[in-house]
């Protein structure tokens, strides 16, 4: 699997006190997870479990 490189995972920016996430944020995140968790469910893929290691930080995507 190759992925994109990211400055930053969810779980390090977690512990980080000083970073606050907005509701929207929290909202694509979730939104993200649960949209993923169905795709792998509805294709009869096997997943482990989902740690904030494994989500990337998508404040630098032109996509937000």
């Amino acid at each position: 699997m190759i992925t994109p490189y990211m400055e930053h995972d969810l779980a390090g920016l977690l512990e980080n006190k000083d970073v606050v996430f907005s509701d929207g944020l929290v909202k694509c995140y979730l939104l993200q997870l649960l949209e993923g968790t169905k795709y792998l469910h509805e294709n009869h893929i096997l997943h482990r479990d989902m740690k904030g290691l494994e989500f990337s930080d998508p404040s630098r995507s032109p996509l937000f």
